[in-house]
């Protein structure tokens, strides 16, 4: 059986859900959802009315709104032993926590999955995305971190004859683990999820500073419908919040459209955005990276480009 941990915010799933659902689907076998969380109820009943899902486990409390992974590690490792995959999206929660149940299940996961050969063979990324390489798995469960954009949901849809069982997954109040102490919040330059994004506008070092990257990228943005991307650098400029960041270590996104400006183009970041239908890179630099895998390269000052890009929609 095949046991998937998804991706939500309470009241929503997160898109990757559905490609996770349909790379379950090609092991033949029986899927099982496990939602962690607080008032999940309705995620519940949505998800156990799709195609190919048999049953529905939530695990439902206060202490676990904070998604700190020590606390949900637990829950997930009282049924794991029941099933033979264990799946994640590549996000941070994915991330965080599928390390920890492996190394609980004395298993290697297989992180940057992009493709299900068989049941223990799957494709994989590595280096940075410059390498794809098929990788068996012999371990009795295998944890696999799945990159969600990587697989499509087209035959993933509500199937009015499927009624999947839900079943609570009893809570201890007392987890002696992880308590979020202090929560800050942080505005988020875009209100588009970058996951789900057809138009990306991305930033840089090459802006400079955090006033640049807002008055350059949101009048474009806006005009465009896109969503903001920021490189690790930006990130840590703070430039853009973290849940901006795009590549390796942020998010990995499969826009139609992916504008890079005043991005160089390091390995990291150009692995999160391989899947791009079309990049247009702005940079100064001839010699930049960014050039090698752009559809289209504008060469010069990002602050006389961007502006005149703006004023032209």
């Amino acid at each position: 059986m095949i046991l998937v941990i998804p991706d939500h915010t309470m009241s929503l799933f997160d898109v990757s859900t559905y490609g996770l659902i349909s790379a379950a689907s090609k092991f033949r076998s029986s899927i099982h959802i496990l939602i962690i969380g607080k008032d999940i109820k309705n995620l519940a009943c949505n998800i156990s009315k799709l195609k190919n899902v048999s049953k529905v486990f939530t695990a439902d409390a206060s202490h676990f709104i904070d998604f700190l992974p020590e606390n949900h590690a637990n829950h997930i490792l009282s049924i794991a032993n029941n099933y033979t995959h264990i799946i994640f999206n590549d996000s941070f929660y994915g991330r965080s926590i599928a390390p920890k149940i492996a190394a609980k299940l004395d298993v290697a996961p297989v992180s940057n999955v992009m493709k299900i050969i068989s049941d223990n063979v799957f494709s994989a990324a590595m280096y940075a995305g410059r390498i794809l390489a098929n990788i068996k798995c012999i371990d009795p469960i295998k944890i696999l971190i799945l990159r969600g954009c990587s697989f499509t949901n087209e035959d993933i849809n509500i199937d009015i004859n499927n009624y999947a069982d839900i079943e609570n997954i009893t809570v201890s109040n007392d987890l002696g683990l992880s308590k979020l102490l202090k929560k800050e919040n942080r505005v988020d330059s875009s209100k588009i999820d970058l996951t789900e994004a057809n138009v990306i506008v991305s930033g840089g070092r090459g802006l400079g500073s955090k006033e640049n990257f807002n008055n350059l990228l949101m009048p474009l943005a806006e005009k465009l419908g896109a969503a903001i991307g920021a490189t690790r650098v930006a990130v840590d400029e703070g430039y853009a919040p973290n849940s901006c960041q795009i590549g390796q270590t942020g998010k990995i996104v499969s826009p139609r459209l992916y504008l890079a400006i005043g991005i160089s183009g390091s390995m990291q970041h150009l692995a999160g955005i391989k899947d791009s239908r079309t990049i247009i890179a702005i940079n100064n630099d001839i010699n930049a990276p960014i050039f090698n895998v752009s559809d289209y390269c504008l060469c010069g000052d990002l602050f006389e480009i961007v502006p005149k890009l703006s004023d032209c929609l």
